[in-house]
Formats: C-alpha cells, structure tokens, sequence
C-alpha cells in the first residue's frame, strides 16, 4: 500500500519545515477555510482537488512540533501544491512494525481515524455534547457530575456557553480566511450574541481554544504515542487548542474544523480528565453515556423499551443486567454501554491497538452473552423479555471504534451464543428513531448475511426497505436548537455584517 514514488513520511515533514511555523499557520488557515463546509466538514471541492482537511491538519501540526522560526523561504500557493502532493504520496504505514497481519484491518483502522471525524454532523456532534453533559441524568439517584457551572473554568464558560462559542468562532473563521479576531466581540453585530453569549464569556472560551506555537510544540511532544505508529498518524495538538495565538491582533484557525471538534463529547472527555479526577470522571461519563442510550430510545415514545434491573446469580445482593433491552415484533436486543476510548495505539493502524480494542469490549460481550443465556433459559428475572425471535446484542461506545466489528478483532474476543455489533453513540441516534419493525428487521438482516460490517451505518443502508428515509433524530435537533445556537447566537450569524473580514 506504499506509493510507486516511495515517498516517506519524513520526507513530507522536512518539505514542511523549510517555511517559517507562522507563515505554515497563516496561509494554511486561508486555504482550509476557503474550503470547509462549516457543519459537514469537508467538501466536494475539497475532494475533488485533493484538498483533503486532514492535509491541512497533519500539514500544521508537522510545522508546529518540528518546525521554526529560523527560515528564509517564504511560502506560497504553489509551495502548499506541492506539499499536498507529497502528502498523498506518503504510505500509510501500516507495514511499519515488520509485520503483515491483518494488513485490511489495519489499514481501514489508521485511515478511519484520520479521515471519518471530518465527515461528522456538527449540529449532530454538539448537540450529543450538550445532552451527555449540559445537565442531570435523568435518574436523581444517581452521580450528577460535573454539572453544567462546573465546566466553566474547564472551558471558560458553561456547557452551552461553550458551544455557541465554538460554533459562532468556527463559522466566523471560515468566512473570514481561518481568522478569529477578538475584536468581534467589541463590535455592534455582537450586540444580538450577547443575552446567550457575554461578551467576557466569549473571550475566555476563545482563549482556552487558542494556544502560542511554543505551547503547542510543548503538548504535541509530550503526548505518549506508540514506538511502532506511523507518524502520519499522531496526536495533532490543534485538536485541544485549534486556534493559534501569534500575538497581537487576529488569530489563527489552520483547521477551523477542529474549533467545533473540540466541544465534541470525545475531546470534552479529554478536557475533563486534566481537570479532575480520571476514575471519579471517568465513572460520571459512564453513568452519562448510559443515561443518554436510555433517553435516545425513548425520546420518540415508539419503541418498547426495558431498563437494567438486578438480578442473582450466585453473589449476595445480585449483579446488574445489561442496561437497555428494546423489543421489536422480530428481535429482543440486548444493550451494554461502554464508555470506551480510542487511545493512540488504536488510531494508529498497530497490531496492539486492534487488541486494545478487544480489550476494551471483552466484558461487555460477556455481560451480553450471560444475558441472553438467562433470557432462553426463562430466568424469571428476565421473564418480561421475549425469548421467542431473534435475540441480538449491541455494544454502544462513547466514540467510535472502526475495528470492532471486523473479523481480525472479533478473533480476538470471546465467542458469543448470540450476534453483536458494536457502535458508536452516532449510529444509536439513528437506530433510536426508526420504528419497531423496520429496526428489529434491518438488524436480523444483517444478522443473515453474515458478512463482516465495518461500520453499521453503511451497512444499515443495504438493508432498510427500497425509498425508506431515515426520520430526523428531534432530540439532537432540538439540543442543538435550544442550547448550542438559540434564537439570539442564530440571528447574529445571519447577519450579513457578522464577523467582518479583518482589514
């Protein structure tokens, strides 16, 4: 999978560390704005060019972390033309520990986590965010935190403050070439931002997303990355600070993509851990992730749907069951949430990181399979779940892991009685909208084709009824519409003046 031309990686990043850190950032915010889709990412005529967004970002980053200052050449168009030709020249890598096992795997493991975040919903993505974290869980019994003020000096402003700031700063940069000017917030079309979005609230949030080139130097370096990952596939600091800070006067966005990721449920996870502590926080996002399964089956009010209740199975006091059951006419599915993340192994199409993810899921196929066992043996604690059709378990992550479902980490784990997929929180938004039948068929059918599914959503598609459309998710909607951009922040971006070009 290497090119003919055999172009290494690091021949890309000394090509990128003859030109100046900040003339890199500059030009690149310039480019990548210029072609950016503000809430679906990349473009067509990012693709059609091969202008892809994730040149942009591994372009910056490759700057900040092994470029400087000290250089003569100044950079062009021309000069970004050819870099993006080395880029796609690189190899991915896969090869890079000497070994050939489960070469697809690996691959469709490093590509996927470099390139499917720029696919992403953005109205979808921040809506997830605030309803994962911008409130209680629904059970009062339970764990609350960080409630919503908590996050303020995490973010500089509270969960919806935070990202209506984002998304306003994304939209702003990429009208305005990758520029994000603090100005904005002194001039008069902020007027109408400023009952949802003070003024001094967006000032910190803006200056917790912007980092100094050393700093980001500083974070790109000390991250512990994998002795055998290709570097193509490294941690990007512009993920945590995706505004650039070279002094006074307007800032940067090489990537403005990145200013709505970083409110993303995965990145505030990140953001969360620095600030306290990891197995407290840790277990209050499980209990979110759970809690948020939950609200997406039942916000449409059409599917049936049973919580996790306790039950005994040889231990005082019983054990917990899997966490959501929904029954269909033709599936009992069975439901375990994982708060699980994708650590730099994992990103980085290695060997270890597909047994990481095996890792990672182990428990909860063993949880779903003793499951299903007490549903067929008629358990009477499970007495209320039908053992009569097609009984089909789901892992539901809290961000995705590309490999789950392919057979080189399904070797890896244990054989289950019953099928398992796993997916991310994004494809039980569009399962938690679809009616009894059409979901309990569409998930038997792919049962009975018994191939290896990659991702469900594609796979979803090949087996829903000819002309069938996939209802809109209204809870996202109405999170996105009510707390991340509400009728003030809405009618500011639609000015035709808002965020007017720096002179």
């Amino acid at each position: 999978m290497n090119s003919d031309r055999g172009i290494s990686f690091e021949t890309f990043r000394q090509a990128v560390r003859r030109f100046p850190t900040s003339q890199v950032i500059r030009l690149t915010s310039s480019h990548a704005a210029k072609r950016l889709n503000p809430i679906e990412g990349e473009s067509p005529e990012q693709l059609k060019r091969g202008f892809v967004p994730w040149f942009y970002s591994a372009l910056v980053r490759e700057s900040i972390i092994y470029g400087n200052e000290y250089r003569s050449r100044t950079i062009t168009d021309g000069d970004m033309d050819e870099l993006r030709k080395l880029f796609i020249d690189t190899p991915v890598g896969i090869e890079n520990n000497g070994t050939q096992e489960h070469m697809l795997a690996r691959f469709v493991q490093g590509i996927s986590h470099e390139q499917f975040p720029y696919q992403a919903n953005i109205k979808r993505e921040l809506g997830r965010s605030y309803l994962l974290f911008g409130g209680d869980l629904n059970d009062g019994g339970r764990p609350s935190h960080p409630r919503p003020q908590d996050w303020v000096p995490v973010l500089g402003g509270t969960i919806s403050q935070a990202l209506t700031a984002s998304f306003v700063f994304a939209v702003g940069a990429q009208r305005n070439g990758g520029i994000v000017d603090p100005s904005w917030m002194e001039m008069a079309w902020w007027d109408d931002l400023e009952p949802v979005l003070p003024r001094a609230v967006a000032t910190a949030v803006l200056d917790h997303l912007s980092s100094t080139i050393e700093l980001a130097k500083k974070d790109g370096k000390t991250v512990i990355t994998d002795p055998h990952a290709y570097p193509r596939y490294a941690y990007n600091p512009l993920v945590a600070s995706p505004i650039m800070d070279l002094g006074p006067g307007p800032r940067f966005a090489p990537q403005p993509y990145f200013i709505h990721t970083a409110m993303t449920a995965e990145n505030l996870y990140y953001r969360g851990i620095k600030r306290w502590d990891r197995n407290e926080f840790g277990k209050a996002v499980g209990l979110r992730v759970q809690d948020y399964v939950g609200r997406q089956l039942m916000h449409t009010g059409q599917l049936h749907v049973e919580s996790e209740f306790r039950w005994a199975k040889n231990r005082v006091g019983g054990i917990d069951s899997s966490d959501w059951f929904v029954v269909t006419p033709r599936a009992t599915i069975l439901i375990e949430c994982k708060s699980a993340r994708a650590n730099p192994a994992m990103r980085s199409g290695t060997l270890e990181g597909l047994a990481v993810t095996a890792t990672r899921l182990e428990k909860a196929f063993n949880q779903l399979n003793e499951n299903a066992v007490q549903v067929r043996n008629r358990n009477p604690k499970f007495s209320h779940l039908p053992a009569d059709r097609q009984l089909i378990g789901l892992v539901v992550t809290a961000e995705p892991l590309y490999e789950a479902n392919s057979a080189a980490v399904r070797g890896m784990l244990p054989k289950p009685e019953i099928p398992i997929f796993t997916i991310a929180l994004k494809d039980l938004e569009v399962l938690a909208v679809l009616p009894p039948e059409i979901l309990g068929d569409a998930l038997c059918s792919l049962v009975e084709r018994g191939t290896e599914i990659y991702l469900l959503g594609l796979g979803l598609g090949d087996v829903f009824p000819e002309g069938f459309v996939v209802p809109e998710n209204g809870l996202l909607d109405k999170a996105f519409a009510d707390a991340v951009l509400p009728r003030g922040a809405h009618q500011a971006l639609a000015e035709p003046n808002a965020a007017p070009p720096v002179p």
